[in-house]
């Protein structure tokens, strides 16, 4: 240690002298301790190593200056107790470095003096945190044990700092000690083993799971809490070994597809939580009913009802898809979710014939897939009327001509019989060429009457070929109406006349000449005749304004024309007006250039006066 004074002149505050000697003494035991000169400051110090034998307990230490006479310097003195103290040390053994929350943290420690020697009946602290965990005095070698609890009342998970003290004592005149050492909290890890092999489990089957927790330390009793994708659904208790079963039945709770099974131990104070996750596929078998109908068209869709579920009655999700065998076509769709009934709308393409169809149920987690049914495929073909001697309308006993073509999906249908049909009899009969073309030919009857005429195409069960008919209605009579239509009108110039060519045909097929046409234009009544083949020609004024107007007519009832009356809509434009005047469109054309030079010259003269 170092003691030091230092020596002033006139006063406490005075000032420093140099060059003295300072005698340090023990005043107690009589020793010189050491010498030394201050320096210019007045300081002088001794550094005094104190030996291990000397003796405890206190001192006075005794710092004497014997005067100067030449600097005329008084003596002087100046002493302090001074307490002489044994350090001590503390040595620790067996310290854990890892425990458990719940484990004894045990360990000894050994108190010794400045010599090595050890000291008993010393009372020693354990302090965490500042919180005191145990004391315990040292015994006659100098060692004192220690056995604590790693309660949560003072340690944490993680390192923990344990200091352990001795404090100063003065009355025996030994010096405080202390040393730390780390101490790790850790829970305990824990494991969850099971005997599950299964991967694919059936619906409706059940199976035990045997459960195993366990630590480092063996097993443990517990809760175990269990889910079933995520949802909480039972609780399994371990025994003291920490064995379980747990007993899964395969119900209406699993849905046929994947899951998952997780068993969960949420840990306690002393163990680490664990949880393990079991993966499992249920399947079953698909309760299928299909219902195909018996035949289908080609061109059209065929509904194919289609009843599907599980063996629980419930719906399966995924596709269906479908496909025909025959060519190759597919079609895919989504299974309507929650119901067991639907309906897919197949379109049906050729060949005709039978047709496989493979139906298979997009689900992988359904064992019967797939199943095969078969439908018939027919042709349904169409007779089209490509032209007839009449329009609906015979005169008694009058021959009836229809030029038909027979089709279906792959075009003509060529050499096949078809037949005119009256009340069911066949009164025509005919075959197709190899454009599908077929002439039929018959007298219409000799009563006045609405008749109806089918024109029918009998089934071919060896070529699957529907039948097909085509209903004519006839009205037979001995007056006819007459149908008038616009064939066409044309401007005649140098008359300023339009010239109108109407077309009259009676609805038995017949253009008859000499039919008497009455004609209403604007104010003028006139009558018109047929000409041969039906063509009448009326020449009128042209108007002098251009607009839509209406021609009326009218055909008087005789013995063989029924009464008839109509109007045609005639479009006069401005350009048909000038065109009968003789102007014509370039002389139209001059006009309306003529009246903008004459508007122009004026601008451009005045735009010229102003410049």
């Amino acid at each position: 240690m170092t003691i030091s004074v230092t020596l002033l002149q006139n006063g406490t505050y005075g000032d420093p002298v140099t060059g003295q000697r300072i005698e340090f003494f023990d005043q107690t035991n009589n020793l010189l301790l050491g010498i030394d000169f201050t320096d210019s400051n007045g300081l002088a110090s001794i550094s005094w190593n104190i030996p291990p034998d000397y003796s405890l307990g206190p001192i006075i230490v005794n710092a004497t200056f014997h005067g100067n006479e030449s600097l005329f310097l008084y003596p002087s003195h100046q002493s302090i107790i001074l307490n002489i103290l044994a350090s001590t040390e503390i040595i620790i053994y067996d310290t854990p470095v890892l425990l458990a929350p719940g484990d004894m943290l045990s360990f000894s420690v050994t108190l010794l003096d400045d010599l090595s020697n050890p000291l008993s009946n010393r009372l020693l602290f354990v302090i965490s945190d500042d919180v005191l965990l145990a004391s315990s005095v040292t015994n006659s070698t100098g060692v004192a044990s220690f056995s604590i609890n790693c309660n949560n009342s003072w340690s944490t998970l993680g390192e923990n700092i344990i200091q352990v003290v001795h404090e100063r004592d003065m009355s025996s005149y030994y010096e405080r000690a202390e040393t730390l050492f780390d101490v790790a909290i850790q829970k305990l890890e824990t494991s969850i083993q099971t005997n599950f092999s299964l991967e694919l489990i059936p619906l409706g089957d059940s199976f035990s799971l045997e459960v195993e927790l366990s630590s480092t330390e063996g097993g443990i009793s517990s809760n175990l809490e269990i889910l079933f994708d995520g949802h909480p659904t039972t609780v399994l208790n371990t025994d003291y070994s920490g064995n379980g079963t747990l007993n899964l039945a395969i119900d209406e709770q699993f849905s046929i597809g994947h899951h998952y099974l997780s068993i969960i131990y949420n840990g306690s104070e002393r163990y680490a939580g664990a949880s393990l996750n079991l993966e499992f596929d249920v399947f079953s078998p698909a309760i299928i009913e299909i219902i195909v109908p018996s035949s289908a068209v080609i061109g059209s869709d065929s509904e194919i009802t289609i009843s599907l579920c599980d063996i629980l009655g419930r719906p399966i999700e995924g596709t269906i898809s479908i496909s025909d065998i025959s060519n190759g076509k597919n079609t895919s769709r989504q299974i309507p979710h929650e119901t067991t009934y639907f309906i897919i709308e197949l379109p049906i393409f050729n060949p005709v014939g039978l047709h496989s169809l493979l139906i298979v149920i997009g689900n992988s987690f359904v064992t019967n897939n797939s199943i095969i049914h078969t439908i018939v495929v027919w042709s349904q073909p169409e007779i089209i009327l490509q032209h007839s001697n009449i329009l609906h309308f015979a005169s008694l006993n009058q021959e009836l001509t229809f030029i038909t073509q027979l089709t279906d999906w792959s075009g003509n249908i060529s050499y096949q019989s078809i037949h005119l049909l009256y009340n069911n009899e066949i009164v025509g009969s005919s075959t197709t060429n190899e454009y599908g073309i077929a002439i039929l030919s018959t007298l219409a009857p000799n009563h006045e009457g609405l008749y109806n005429l089918s024109i029918v195409y009998p089934m071919n069960s060896t070529r699957h070929e529907f039948s097909a008919k085509l209903d004519y209605h006839l009205t037979v009579s001995i007056s006819i109406p007459v149908l008038i239509e616009l064939d066409y009108y044309e401007i005649i110039p140098p008359l300023q006349q339009i010239s109108i060519f109407l077309r009259v045909q009676c609805l038995n097929g017949s253009l008859i000449e000499g039919i008497s046409i009455r004609i209403l234009w604007e104010s003028i009544d006139r009558y018109a005749m047929t000409q041969q083949g039906g063509i009448s020609v009326i020449h009128l004024p042209i108007p002098s304004t251009s607009g839509n107007y209406t021609l009326y007519y009218e055909v008087e009832q005789n013995h063989n024309l029924a009464a008839s009356s109509g109007t045609i809509n005639i479009s006069i434009s401005l350009i048909d007006i000038l065109s009968s005047q003789g102007i014509g469109i370039n002389g139209f054309a001059i006009g309306i250039l003529s009246s903008f030079v004459i508007v122009a010259i004026p601008l451009i003269r005045r735009r010229y006066l102003l410049i």
